[in-house]
């Protein structure tokens, strides 16, 4: 029974403890031998899979091996499921005819085992006799995968009865080598992404800018928005995001930190967090006008730095917002004992750039390809005379500084006066501290589901909408009640592309602006804020919701979060509450939900940010 493949795939991934494939009927088609799932409780796991509104799990929780995880998130409109029991977790994700399994333990990560089991799920039955491509790696994310001949496939065929046999296993080849297949591993260059590049002078220090803007000359740019990348990467991470930060509209401007990337400095051993913070500080000034309007945003180390930047009072430039991609002081701090751990696994040289970019994402963690591309030949050097290629900043020899990097994060993250994003791939990532903040509604949190670490890379359309709107709103006025300008608000969101029609209702049911194609009457308007005043939900799962004349049944209905979920055919769409008012979008044909989500909630988060 060759499903036992798949489960010993998940295993030797190191990223879960326990793994199981059932049947969408509750069949439990393979488990490993430490697995105490009985076939009760998978019975009771596919029922709860089953159910979109997640209420069962919600209700009961999830039983595997007489251990209750407790329901963190089900994201039921894509068959996902996330529990969690003190250190330990699970995931759950339902593909066509089958349920994967995975369960992670202390030492282990909730991101890493999602990757591991949602790649599982995503894992497609090739047309032809299995071929290594490059995708393959993009959608299969564990790092060590059994390796099956298409010999082996056939007498497992034939040896097989009574049951579905499962696809080829997924399996890895040697890299490629330096011709043929190399080719779609070739880099991307830096003009794909960015406009210009440019050494800047910094005292004795020489920094490598990257910037693009989309203004027409001569007219008043708007702002800028200050892209800041992790430990170990570059400016390239936030490559193909810039790219399309730049197709909405906003200004960007990166650079390599001390140490990494094309940038020299005369003590590249110094990598505190308080050097480097100052450098950052040292760039604006070296590139934007006292009183210039400047958005901060970081990723991982590079959030951990914008944070202390936003929370200080000696800036020339007018900081108007920051944001976090993917950084937590809490889940940071406790990943730091493994960091050793993960960087021996890198390899110490490389032979060709084309396997800079394979380890990228086999190794690495990066999820897309093309980001891989852009974003991995930076990280290397070559050796003199031809010779290999090797790490350009050595992590390891930053070890001293890691702590002092994450520190006292959440703090200055929370006390800094400007509105703030937390950008995770989901609410597992936050830490006790910021769970409560976000309830008190001290920052706006989005979330990009379907990512790893390297969210701005795995997803950078999805992550550069998110920035995009936050950019926008806080480098223009907000609408008062003697400018009427909530209009401004309607277009934002239309012209985000992920909603059809938009509307800002007051929490009474008042309407302050719609589109002018949206339908919405005042009686349907009423109706809405009733149904969004009701926390259980139950007016919405009794009656739906009708906008437009058109009744769209309760998807789901997150009551204390002030947010709903409708869907109608193709279409659907999202209303999120703030605290004086009602958001909503609606997404139709060729528009994905996810993405309205996206956009609906990330304009409540603001306007809960602005006191609205």
């Amino acid at each position: 029974m060759s499903w036992d493949s798949y489960v010993d795939n998940l295993l030797q991934s190191g990223n879960v403890t326990h793994a199981a494939l059932l049947g969408i009927d509750g069949s439990i088609w393979a488990k490993d031998a430490g697995c105490k799932l009985t076939q009760e409780e998978a019975t009771a796991i596919a029922g709860g899979m089953g159910e979109v509104s997640g209420k069962y799990f919600q209700d009961n929780g999830c039983v595997l091996g007489g251990e209750k995880y407790f329901c963190l998130r089900m994201v039921g409109d894509e068959g996902l499921f996330y529990g969690k029991k003190g250190p330990s977790g699970l995931c759950i994700a339902r593909s066509t005819q089958c349920l994967v399994v995975g369960v992670y333990g202390e030492g282990q990560t909730p991101g890493a085992c999602n990757i591991a089991v949602e790649g599982m799920k995503r894992f497609r039955l090739p047309a032809k006799e299995p071929q290594f491509v490059g995708k393959c790696t993009t959608l299969w994310s564990t790092r060590r995968l059994l390796k099956m001949s298409s010999s082996l496939l056939k007498k497992a065929a034939a040896n097989t009865t009574g049951m579905m046999m499962p696809p080829p296993a997924p399996f890895r080849r040697a890299p490629a080598s330096s011709g043929g297949s190399s080719e779609v591993y070739t880099p991307i260059e830096v003009k794909e992404c960015f406009d210009e590049t440019f050494a800047q002078q910094i005292d004795d220090d020489t920094f490598q800018i990257y910037r693009s803007n989309p203004v027409a000359q001569g007219e008043a740019v708007p702002g800028w928005m200050l892209l800041v990348h992790g430990a170990g990467c570059c400016a390239m991470s936030w490559g193909l995001c810039a790219k399309e930060l730049k197709a909405k509209g906003v200004p960007v401007i990166s650079f390599d930190m001390r140490g990494h990337g094309l940038t020299a400095c005369t003590d590249e051993t110094d990598l505190s967090v308080e050097r480097l913070s100052q450098d950052i500080v040292n760039v604006m000034d070296a590139l934007f006008k006292p009183g210039d309007d400047v958005i901060i945003v970081g990723h991982s180390l590079g959030g951990a730095l914008a944070v202390r930047v936003a929370k200080r009072t000696d800036l020339k430039v007018n900081l108007r917002a920051c944001g976090v991609v993917d950084v937590v002081e809490g889940t940071a701090l406790d990943s730091l004992r493994h960091m050793k751990t993960i960087l021996a696994r890198k390899p110490a040289s490389f032979s060709s750039i084309s396997r800079v970019v394979q380890w990228g994402l086999s190794g690495h963690g990066v999820k897309n390809l093309d980001s891989a591309r852009a974003s991995m030949p930076p990280l290397v050097r070559r050796m003199p005379e031809g010779g290999a290629y090797v790490w350009r900043t050595d992590l390891l020899s930053t070890e001293p500084f890691w702590k002092g990097w994450f520190e006292g994060m959440g703090e200055c993250f929370l006390d800094s006066a400007c509105p703030k994003l937390l950008l995770t791939a989901g609410t597992d990532r936050l830490d006790k501290e910021l769970s409560i903040a976000h309830m008190q509604g001290r920052f706006q949190l989005s979330m990009v589901y379907g990512t790893g670490h390297y969210m701005q890379e795995d997803k950078p359309q999805d992550v550069a909408q998110i920035l995009a709107i936050f950019f926008q709103r806080f480098t223009a006025a907000l609408p008062t009640s003697s400018n009427m300008s909530w209009d401004s608000y309607v277009d934002n969101l239309l012209q985000s592309g992920n909603v059809t029609h938009a509307a800002l209702l007051g929490i009474d049911g008042s309407i302050w602006a719609k589109d002018a194609g949206c339908k919405l009457t005042q009686e349907e308007a009423t109706a809405i804020a009733g149904g969004m005043g009701e926390v259980s939900g139950k007016y919405f799962q009794d009656n739906g919701c009708v906008l437009g004349g058109e009744k769209y049944f309760c998807l789901r209905m997150v009551g204390d979060e002030g947010l709903f979920y409708g869907k109608k055919g193709p279409s659907g769409l999202c209303i999120a509450r703030s605290t004086q008012c009602l958001v909503v979008g609606v997404y139709g044909e060729g528009q994905t939900p996810g993405a309205c989500n996206i956009a609906v909630e990330g304009m409540k988060d603001y306007l809960v940010g602005a006191g609205y």
